[in-house]
């Protein structure tokens, strides 16, 4: 998966808080990746990964509200290897950015959610960080 020292932060090319993201991350001295999962697509043993380090599991990633999930999966029963390999054709069923840091996953729909990593010790806030973006 993502290199262990980095943060990840997979999303789709319409995520408008990504540089704030970065900005708090760098701040407190992390390293960033970002991957666009639209453009650069996981595949099914990533997501499975990514899935089984969020508390939520699988079906924790999908976005249950997004179109994709109403039109073709609600009210449907797949198995884990087609419902993997649907969420990898249509990645923006998936809630996002999904975000990587040392083994541990979470949704941070919200940029200050990166300083909620168990392994981070804030250096700035998340409030402060306007310095940081680029």
């Amino acid at each position: 998966m993502s290199n262990l020292s980095a943060l990840t932060i997979y999303y789709s090319h319409d995520e408008p808080d990504l540089k704030q993201h970065k900005a708090i991350a760098e701040g407190n001295e992390i390293k960033v990746i970002t991957k666009n999962i639209q453009e650069e697509k996981l595949t099914s043993r990533q997501l499975f990964l990514l899935s089984t380090n969020y508390k939520e599991g699988l079906m924790g990633l999908i976005d249950k509200n997004s179109k994709n999930y109403k039109e073709n999966l609600e009210n449907v029963e797949l198995d884990q290897d087609d419902l993997l390999s649907f969420l990898v054709s249509n990645p923006k069923t998936l809630k996002q950015p999904i975000v990587e840091y040392q083994n541990e996953v979470k949704i941070c729909t919200n940029p200050r959610d990166i300083l909620k990593f168990s392994s981070i010790t804030p250096k700035i806030n998340g409030y402060n960080h306007a310095k940081n973006l680029k």
